[in-house]
């Protein structure tokens, strides 16, 4: 989802990809000028193709569930959750 003060640049600065590759994958509708236009809240899909970006993507999975990390069955878990999370391309 794009947060109130993200803009497509920066969303693809994020993920190591240049602008026009998040646009060609949402088909954005344009402004007059041509520029894609988002709005808070938006969902948007982000191109997998480079493993870089899947290393943050999956990175990030990670990060969200850390407070489940207090002990081994968790992080088992946790980790097999993201996994099947990230395979099944939820968060694209």
């Amino acid at each position: 989802k794009i947060k109130k003060e993200k803009s497509l640049m920066s969303v693809a600065r994020k993920y190591e990809l240049k602008w026009v590759e998040i646009d060609k994958c949402n088909n954005f509708k344009k402004d007059q000028k041509g520029n894609p236009i988002i709005y808070h809240n938006q969902k948007i899909k982000i191109p997998l193709e480079k493993n870089s970006v899947k290393k943050k993507i999956y990175t990030h999975l990670i990060a969200g569930y850390l407070e489940n990390l207090d002990y081994l069955p968790k992080v088992k878990a946790t980790i097999q959750l993201a996994q099947r999370n990230f395979e099944s391309k939820k968060y694209s």
